[in-house]
């Protein structure tokens, strides 16, 4: 699953205190337009936000803890806040959109630039305190998928997680966690869905599941499971308790959708309330926290 022009990619954070999820689709074309959009999976929401020619490498991102920031890791004009040259810059937004709420944090090479939209020093200093950029050295490859993946054997390229208590297991495999962590589209990066007893897989008996069509996985509380196939197709099924086939809560169709850049609503940019960050801090790297 090597880079393209020509494909659509997708990639997902979830929030690890509530099953929120931040969809980014990079669309094919020239400019390569990418949309965020939040989704709430209790509320059954699905919220647009921005529309962006940066590139935002969102494997490298992270969402805090309740679904609120979004500390991104994007590329931008040469000379600009998120200069290319070097990697590119972080910075930290409300979740859709990209106004960036701090000044950008360099990758370590470039001085860090300056945002229209920075908050004030003490507040960008508690927004960095909760939600800081991700550490890329000594962590497991599998804790960049999501929340609650787990690696029961370190020196296999696999992470299984349950789905609640349906007796269905997630997995996903990747040919080399070294790739992964410059891009999960380069090598191969695979999602399947297992009985936990006997390891048979899911279409054997829901025919409307195609394990080789996904592009992302994650599941979520109340034996729930949030997808995003090749087609743009974004699903959460529900998998019952007694074992059988899940069925399908909602879908979401994302593959052409036409860009609709617009401003940041005022929320997005305005000052933090009291308390706003208190639930936001993460530990950790990604969904299970953001730096080492």
């Amino acid at each position: 699953m090597s880079e393209s022009m020509h494909e659509t990619r997708y990639w997902c954070l979830t929030a690890r205190d509530v099953p929120v999820v931040l969809v980014v689709v990079r669309y094919p074309g020239d400019p390569r337009w990418t949309h965020l959009l939040r989704w709430d999976c209790d509320a059954g929401t699905l919220e647009p936000g921005a529309w962006t020619k940066m590139r935002v490498k969102a494997h490298r991102s992270t969402l805090s803890r309740d679904g609120r920031f979004l500390c991104y890791l994007a590329e931008g004009p040469v000379d600009g806040p998120f200069d290319p040259i070097y990697g590119g810059a972080w910075a930290i937004s409300r979740a859709p959109w990209l106004a960036a709420l701090t000044n950008t944090r360099s990758t370590g090479y470039i001085a860090d630039g300056e945002s229209r939209d920075a908050l004030s020093e003490k507040e960008q200093e508690g927004l960095w305190a909760a939600v800081p950029p991700p550490n890329r050295g000594a962590f497991p490859w599998a804790r960049m998928l999501g929340p609650g993946w787990d690696q029961p054997v370190p020196d296999r390229y696999e992470a299984f997680q349950p789905i609640g208590n349906s007796g269905w297991l997630a997995r996903a495999t990747h040919t080399s966690p070294g790739e992964f962590i410059q891009s999960p589209f380069n090598g191969e990066l695979r999602y399947d869905v297992l009985r936990e007893d006997t390891g048979k897989p899911l279409g054997d008996i829901d025919p409307g599941f195609v394990a080789a069509d996904l592009r992302w996985a994650q599941p979520l509380p109340g034996g729930r499971l949030a997808t995003i196939d090749a087609s743009g197709r974004l699903e959460l099924r529900l998998f019952p308790s007694d074992g059988g086939p899940p069925g399908v809560m909602v879908r979401h169709e994302l593959a052409h959708l036409e860009p609709r850049p617009e401003k940041s609503p005022g929320w997005a940019r305005a000052g933090l309330a009291p308390g706003e960050v208190e639930g936001a801090t993460t530990t950790g790297f990604g969904p299970d926290g953001a730096g080492d």
